[in-house]
């Protein structure tokens, strides 16, 4: 029996460089939309999902411990992965996972954000 039992997922927390730069770079390449602020960061959502975007934030805040990156592999669905992995590499996001087909009916591939956190896309091919 698990401690607690999880129901829902809220939303993907993702700690960026650059809070604007981020908005932009997931609105203009995967069509998020502005949800609203939530300081200290913004959300945006898209496809069922809501991102929480913060800025400069580390994993670790404690004074005895060296501070370590954030770091996150959200995995996204797409209408067609095949597609995406076209527009991905049409557009200059280099595909640190190249379009790769399991089955008939399961394909990913994968790029990463400005600040190196690695973003899927599984689905159909």
């Amino acid at each position: 029996m698990p401690t607690v039992q999880v129901n829902q997922l809220h939303l993907i927390s993702i700690y960026v460089s650059d809070l604007e730069g981020a908005r932009e770079f997931y609105k203009e390449h995967f069509g998020f939309e502005d949800v609203g602020e939530m300081p200290p960061g913004l959300m945006l959502k898209g496809g069922g999902a809501i991102l929480y975007l913060e800025e400069g934030r580390q994993s670790f805040d404690h004074a005895e411990m060296e501070p370590l990156p954030a770091e996150i592999c959200p995995c996204f669905g797409l209408e067609s992965i095949k597609a995406g992995a076209a527009a991905f590499a049409a557009a200059g996001l280099p595909l640190v996972m190249p379009y790769t087909e399991f089955s008939p009916d399961f394909a990913m591939c994968a790029v990463v954000d400005r600040d190196g956190n690695r973003l899927e896309f599984a689905g159909k091919p």
